[in-house]
């Protein structure tokens, strides 16, 4: 990703002198963040994790570009309405900007109320209350995954502290002060729609070399990222566990001579630990009883496996 410059009009030019003319360019020029460049490629797969246990459906996350723009550049061509989430920074001390379109949105609301997302064009119209308070807990989801990769670098946190929907309220700094624009695009099921990230550079100021650091390859943060990650993803999968009452050794003329109605006496009382295994792998050792409604039921008193945290 290059060096974005936003240049002066070519008329504009011949006007100033030379020494203008540097200090013109170098207003317009902004030193670019290798280090977030790359924090935010990571950042694709950790969201894809995160959405699809919050959202209970399978979702797709794609970097679609990384700018070097000002700010008032940053807010252009975004769809009305559009639902802007301001979010304050620890310890940074600054403000950064989330929107998503609503593209995104409403397929996201539609999910999180227990529906799919449609698939039917859209109208524009007015965020609904509720539907701004949903919205507001999905960025925060967000911006909070986006904390802790970010973290892996310099600690930091995000907060949604307000929602607006006209950019000219968006007044937290300066229009010509430079920021990152970072563009993604979120899919869910056969919906997808563009959220994006606006970071001021004044925002992480304090913590700025840690960014434009040049990223020298390997994992930021280490195998154990995708430890987690993976062991998030397994946590979700259905295991079958079977329940051993005893085991014994029948002779096999004596299992041939069973017959249908006849009473095996396997010697196991009520108060006997039965033995619980997954795959053949001894899991714990649980007592037996029956619920309310007559249904058998197992406490855990021994656990046989050692179970990593």
């Amino acid at each position: 990703m290059n060096e974005h410059v936003q240049p002066l009009a070519s008329d504009d030019l011949p006007a100033l002198c030379v020494e203008e003319q540097i200090i013109a360019k170098s207003r317009t020029t902004y030193g670019r963040l290798p280090m977030m460049e790359e924090l935010f490629e990571q950042f694709q797969a950790t969201l894809i994790l995160t959405l699809n246990d919050y959202l209970s459906t399978k979702t797709d996350v794609t970097l679609k570009s990384f700018d070097y723009v000002s700010f008032g550049g940053a807010l252009e061509a975004f769809p009305d309405p559009s639902l802007f989430g301001v979010t304050v920074t620890d310890p940074w001390g600054g403000t950064v900007a989330v929107v998503a379109e609503p593209e995104l949105i409403f397929p996201v609301i539609q999910t999180m109320l227990g529906g799919r997302p449609s698939s039917s064009s859209l109208k524009s119209r007015n965020f609904t209350s509720l539907e701004k308070r949903i919205a507001a807990k999905f960025y925060d989801v967000v911006m909070r995954e986006l904390a802790r990769k970010l973290s892996e670098v310099t600690p930091v946190t995000f907060r949604v502290d307000t929602l607006k929907e006209d950019p000219e309220e968006m007044d937290f700094v300066s229009l010509d002060s430079a920021c990152a624009k970072v563009v993604m695009e979120i899919s869910l099921e056969e919906q997808s729609g563009l959220i994006t990230f606006i970071i001021p550079y004044i925002a992480f100021e304090t913590v700025s070399a840690a960014f434009s650091q040049p990223f020298r390859g390997g994992d930021i943060g280490g195998k154990d990222i995708w430890r987690k990650a993976m062991s998030n993803t397994l946590q979700g999968t259905d295991v079958l566990l079977t329940a051993v009452l005893k085991e014994i050794a029948v002779p096999l003329h004596e299992v041939l001579s069973w017959k249908q109605d006849q009473v095996l006496d396997i010697g196991v009382d009520t108060e006997q630990d039965v033995l619980v295994t997954c795959n053949e792998q001894q899991m714990f050792q649980a007592a037996m009883g029956c619920r309310k409604n007559g249904s058998v039921a197992l406490k855990i008193s021994n656990t046989l496996t050692e179970v990593d945290d």
